[in-house]
C-alpha cells in the first residue's frame, strides 16, 4: 500500500516512521524520518495532484495545530487544504484517508468541568456527543469532520476522522511531558500548583506515540468502509473521552495509562 502522509514532520507524522507501507511524506519542512519525502505546502495544488496521483492511502496531519490560531489561520491552513485533498483523493481514486481532528471539538466539556473533570472521572464523550469546539482551531477540526462525511458519503471514500488527544514530542512522550516542557520553557516549579494541574490534564487525555502508531496501523489494515469519527487516546484511567469505538471497530488495545506512573522517573 502506498501512503502519503501530509505533516510527516510534526509531532503526530514523525510517530509513523518505521510504518510497514511504501510511505511518501510531505511537510513544509525538509525531514529525512521517511526516505521518499517531498518540501512543500499542503497549499500547492499542482503538487498534492502529482503525489496523490499514485496513492492508495492518505495520512492528512498537516495544518495549523495552535488551538490560539486565527479564524484566517485556520480557513487558509486546515479548511481550504482539506477540501482540496479529498477532491484528489476522489479524482485519483485514493480511496482511505485519515483525518486529523481533534479533542478541542469536544473542548467546551473541558472548560465547563474543569478542573474538577482532572481528579475524577464525570463523562466519557464519543462521536455522539454534541459538539463544543473551544476556539476557531476546534471550528476548523469540526469543519474537517464535516468534509470527510461529505466526501465520504457523495464521493465512496472511506474517511477516518480521528479525536486526538494529547500527542507529545518523542523527549516528552510521557504524562508529565506538558508539566516537564512548562518547566523548561517558563521555568516552573514541579511541586507547583501549576505543574501538577497540567500533570493531572495529561494523565487525562494522553495519547502515547506508539498507542497512535498502533491505531494508525489498525485503520490502514481495516476493511471498513464509509465515514467514521472516533476518539484516539491512550488507556487511561480517568480519560473523558472514549475509546470504545477504536476498540470495537478495529481491535485497538492501547498499551499505555496515563496514570502510570504515579510519580516522574528520575
Amino acid at each position: 500500500m502506498k501512503v502519503l502522509i501530509t505533516g510527516a514532520a510534526g509531532k503526530c507524522g514523525s510517530a509513523l516512521a518505521g510504518l510497514s507501507y511504501d510511505i511518501t511524506a510531505l511537510d513544509h519542512i525538509k525531514t529525512n524520518i521517511f526516505t521518499d519525502s517531498y518540501q512543500g505546502s499542503i497549499n500547492d495544488n499542482s503538487l498534492l495532484n502529482k503525489i496523490i496521483a499514485g496513492c492508495n492511502a492518505v495520512i492528512h496531519l498537516a495544518g495549523a495545530s495552535s488551538v490560539n490560531a486565527s479564524w484566517q489561520e485556520c480557513l487558509e491552513n486546515n479548511i481550504i487544504p482539506t477540501e482540496k485533498i479529498l477532491m484528489l483523493c476522489a479524482k485519483h481514486n485514493c480511496s482511505k484517508i485519515i483525518l486529523a481532528s481533534s479533542n478541542h471539538v469536544l473542548g467546551g466539556y473541558e472548560d465547563e468541568h474543569s478542573p474538577a473533570l482532572y481528579s475524577k472521572k464525570l463523562f466519557e464523550l464519543d462521536h455522539t456527543s454534541q459538539p463544543r469546539p473551544d476556539s476557531f482551531y476546534a471550528i476548523s477540526k469540526l469543519t474537517l469532520e464535516g468534509l470527510g462525511r461529505f466526501y465520504a458519503e457523495k464521493h465512496n471514500l472511506n474517511i477516518f476522522a480521528i479525536r486526538i488527544g494529547a500527542l507529545l514530542p518523542e523527549l516528552y512522550d510521557n504524562p508529565f511531558g506538558y508539566a516537564e516542557i512548562a518547566r523548561a520553557e517558563k521555568g516552573i516549579l514541579n511541586n507547583s500548583q501549576e505543574y501538577k494541574n497540567l500533570v493531572s490534564r495529561l494523565r487525562a487525555i494522553w495519547l502515547s506515540r506508539r498507542d497512535w502508531k498502533q491505531l494508525i496501523t489498525l485503520i490502514l489494515d481495516s476493511q471498513l468502509k464509509g465515514f467514521h469519527l472516533f476518539n484516539a487516546i491512550s488507556n487511561n484511567t480517568l480519560r473523558w473521552l472514549s475509546i470504545e469505538y477504536a476498540k470495537d471497530y478495529f481491535g485497538y488495545k492501547p498499551l499505555d495509562n496515563g496514570a502510570l506512573p504515579e510519580k516522574k522517573q528520575s
